[in-house]
């Protein structure tokens, strides 16, 4: 089996969808995260919040996800040594079954902490496994799984648990020095816990928006390449985000 916290490829190719005065932002100081307060555990985090892998930077491969959630296109890569739980591989049986055995059942589905001994900690692997399990239920339920269901359904509210631990446990491997987590190629893509850790290689262009919305979203669902959004950008994009592209391209080189 994989490594699923293995460090990552720095050479291969994010992207993260974004305004353009966020990207003008992100050109000028960066990427960067932010904390929250986390009633839960009765702590300042950086898990609660955010998109739904919490508060992060959100990167994916697929261009199309990427500019769902704005319609500037940023290419990325990773610093070295940066590694992300991939979570699109389902959980090792073998390590649920045995923490099953160890502390109940309820380690499936409640807080850690109130399941566990005080004495007791989740090794790095357990913590990977546990979080992979939640995930899977979240996807399933939550997002864009067959079985999802609508926000006010009673199995709505009892899956809904699911996330509380995801949040938990990000907070867990986060300590364990993993630097994010999710499916690379998913809907949710991958969260960075920190925002260093993201490194801005190109503007790619921005395809500016357009009524009816129905017509733009298909067109950003078109888009297959890096190429192809520029070729479309050069043709249809604004002076102010072309500027923005050669700023960032001549500090780059």
């Amino acid at each position: 089996m994989r490594n699923p916290s293995r460090p990552q490829d720095t050479t291969i190719s994010w992207y993260h969808g974004t305004g353009l005065e966020e990207a003008r932002q992100i050109a000028e100081v960066g990427f960067k995260e932010t904390l929250c307060f986390d009633p839960e555990d009765g702590c300042w985090t950086s898990s609660g919040g955010g998109g739904n892998l919490g508060i992060g930077i959100y990167l994916t491969r697929h261009i199309p996800v990427a500019m769902f959630f704005g319609n500037v296109l940023l290419r990325v890569e990773l610093a070295p040594g940066t590694k992300i739980v991939d979570t699109s591989d389902p959980p090792d049986a073998k390590v649920l079954r045995y923490l099953q055995r160890e502390f109940g059942r309820d380690i499936m589905k409640k807080h850690p902490r109130d399941v566990m001994p005080s004495n007791k900690r989740l090794t790095r692997h357990e913590a990977i496994e546990l979080l992979k399990h939640h995930y899977h239920k979240v996807d399933r339920f939550i997002w864009t799984g067959d079985r999802a269901f609508e926000w006010g359904h009673k199995r709505y509210e009892r899956n809904y648990q699911h996330v509380h631990r995801m949040y938990f446990l990000r907070n867990i491997i986060s300590k364990y020095r993993l630097h994010g987590f999710g499916d690379p190629r998913g809907s949710a893509g991958v969260v960075v816990f920190q925002g260093p850790r993201v490194i801005l290689r190109e503007v790619v262009g921005e395809i500016p928006a357009f009524k009816p919305y129905e017509k733009w979203d298909r067109l950003r669902e078109s888009f297959q390449s890096a190429d192809e959004v520029r070729s479309y950008f050069q043709k249809h994009g604004s002076a102010e985000a072309k500027q923005l592209v050669e700023q960032v391209a001549s500090r780059v080189r």
